[in-house]
């Protein structure tokens, strides 16, 4: 995976949930991936690799990899996907 940017909303609302860049960037890494609208991904952390990093669990990323930018960042513990 290349380089990501950041939006200045994931910016602030990492920071707003207590999460560093580094922390978002391991979602994107080792996160479960969905696609998404146009063309886009859905990360989530979950899984494995988050049991030890419960402020972790239940963060979601939007990530567009047309321009290696992830979009915007929530919190939701009880997040479903209906197709």
């Amino acid at each position: 995976m290349q380089k990501q940017n950041f939006s200045q909303t994931v910016v602030k609302n990492a920071q707003f949930y207590g999460l560093n860049l580094y922390e978002v960037n391991f979602i994107l890494y080792h996160g479960k991936r969905s696609k998404a609208s146009k063309g886009g991904y859905l990360y989530s952390a979950v899984g494995r690799n988050f049991d030890k990093l419960d402020h972790l669990k239940g963060t979601h990323l939007f990530y567009d990899p047309k321009s290696s930018t992830v979009i915007s960042i929530f919190k939701n513990k009880n997040f479903k996907i209906k197709n």
